[in-house]
């Protein structure tokens, strides 16, 4: 199986973009939710207004990363199931 046939079968993308995005959130989530006990106000003066460039760029790859590498593993699974029947 080609990575060129994976990430060229329908929906490849549009399964990462989701992905990154419930990662992005869950994760931002988790971090206010441990470090600042749900204070949103102290989670955006501590990490979003200090480097707000830093803040989106680190979100933005570790969401791409974790969306494509679980979308990849996913339909690599799902081709290779359909290649066995």
């Amino acid at each position: 199986m080609s990575f060129k046939k994976i990430t060229n079968t329908p929906n490849f993308w549009k399964s990462v973009l989701f992905l990154g995005l419930g990662f992005f959130i869950l994760y931002n989530l988790f971090i206010a939710l441990f470090n600042y006990g749900i204070d949103f106000t102290t989670f955006y003066e501590e990490r979003i207004k200090v480097a707000p460039i830093r803040f989106i760029i680190a979100n933005v790859i570790s969401s791409f990363f974790y969306g494509f590498i679980i979308s990849y593993l996913k339909f690599k699974a799902a081709l290779k199931r359909k290649q066995n029947e």
